[in-house]
């Protein structure tokens, strides 16, 4: 009797243990494609889902941006504030969830020695839209000084300096108050040289003023930039840095400011003389602050998610819809009462890229803000494609998915073979002691 008891014990424990082997959380991990990275070079980080059906999702991969830059992300993502920004949804309803693999893949490049952290967050959805709990595992990556070999010869004459020679420093970027200086060529640069080599970069990499408070952080694609000022400051300061060194940097109406509204003008001038880029720095001059408040207090869309998520201070925007929308329903709040909201673009929506315009009019009636929101619109096609997609990654998934086993179906077969083990014992015991009678 004592055999069959312990031979029916290490059965029900060795199906407990197959069973609890193929459990597997759901978690969330970052991976980087690269473990060593050297400085200037490019990397993508993934994140990772396993153990999970997810239908609605939003993750973001926070990163050291003093350690790496932000290269690119797929169309319906965004990075903002060190955080790259991912949103999905799926287009079925909940048909489709991901259900494992790789949910998205961010583009980086390493700008500084050392060991550069990813952690990652966010909110995940079963398509019953309850919330999944779910762990989170970043990732870090180290970046180190590329090693040089000795450069080729040219001529007989290396490329490295000799010892104790100088380097000629970079061209200094445009100042304040010498706006219109243009940068000069390097010595032994012909005019030939120049014009075979012109550059069409007229974009800014760095855009500063001597006063905090300016709206939103710079972006070198964001063109329109807010503050508002006391009545006593008649002049702004402005630093402004060309990406490329060679273009020319004016900086106009930042002196003299008046009350009421100003505009300052950076315009960026490439080296090949024709193409240009003006950035506006939209100023008021005021002693009541709150009556040019032309922040909104909340800006949201009826059944899309915005990308970023919401900020007063974050004016450009981008979604993804669907090919049967045709208008969206926007939600535009002023943060002060009395202001106004007018806006444009959201109806009559086309295929591929749409504007929508959101401009609030603060209190004083001459203080403006615009907020933008950046739409696609998929064509059937696109969806179609996007679908197939998605059930191509499902059939990858398929074995995985069927070895993930929830908690509460481990629990119930669990109690199912106790009870079955406990059931076949009695009715052996009941057995023998009939036999012995």
């Amino acid at each position: 009797m004592k055999r069959i008891k312990l031979f029916l014990s290490i059965l029900l424990f060795i199906g407990i243990v197959i069973i609890a082997s193929k459990i597997n959380a759901a978690s969330i991990t970052a991976s980087s494609s690269k473990s060593t990275i050297n400085v200037g070079e490019e990397f993508n980080v993934s994140i990772n889902l396993s153990g999970a059906s997810v239908a609605t999702l939003t993750t973001r991969l926070t990163v050291d941006t003093s350690k790496v830059e932000y290269v690119s992300g797929p169309s319906n993502s965004s990075f903002s504030n060190g955080r790259a920004i991912y949103t999905w949804t799926d287009p079925t309803g909940g048909s489709n969830p991901k259900t494992g693999g790789t949910i998205v893949t961010f583009k980086f490049r390493a700008k500084q020695t050392g060991k550069a952290s990813f952690q990652v967050s966010g909110e995940f959805y079963d398509p019953d839209e309850n919330p999944i709990t779910v762990s989170f595992s970043g990732t870090n990556v180290t970046i180190q000084q590329k090693t040089e070999v000795n450069p080729p010869t040219n001529n007989g004459t290396t490329n490295t300096p000799s010892q104790g020679g100088t380097t000629t420093p970079p061209t200094s970027p445009t100042t304040p108050n010498n706006p219109t200086t243009p940068n000069r060529p390097s010595s032994g640069t012909s005019n030939n040289q120049t014009t075979n080599n012109s550059s069409d970069n007229a974009n800014l990499k760095n855009l500063h003023i001597d006063i905090e408070g300016m709206t939103p952080k710079f972006s070198k694609n964001t063109t329109n930039y807010y503050i508002v000022i006391q009545n006593n400051i008649d002049k702004i300061n402005v630093t402004a840095e060309p990406e490329d060194n060679r273009a020319k940097v004016e900086i106009t109406g930042n002196t003299n400011l008046k009350s009421g509204v100003n505009k300052i003008k950076i315009q960026v001038t490439a080296q090949d003389n024709k193409t240009k880029k003006a950035y506006i720095i939209n100023v008021t001059k005021t002693d009541n602050p709150d009556l040019a408040n032309a922040n909104l207090e909340n800006l949201a869309i009826e059944n899309v998610t915005l990308n970023p998520e919401f900020d007063k201070d974050i004016t450009e925007y981008k979604v993804e819809i669907s090919s049967i929308e045709e208008k969206l329903n926007i939600l535009a709040i002023p943060q002060i009462e009395g202001a106004q909201v007018q806006i444009t673009g959201n109806e009559n929506l086309q295929f591929g890229e749409n504007i929508i315009k959101i401009t609030v009019i603060a209190k004083d009636g001459i203080t403006t803000k615009d907020y933008t929101i950046n739409i696609y619109k998929k064509t059937q096609e696109e969806e179609n494609e996007g679908l197939e997609a998605t059930n191509n990654q499902e059939q990858l998934n398929e074995v995985e998915e069927q070895k993930n086993i929830t908690v509460g179906e481990i629990i119930f077969i669990a109690i199912i073979l106790i009870g079955v083990t406990g059931i076949i014992i009695y009715l052996i015991t009941k057995y023998l002691k009939e036999n012995k009678q």
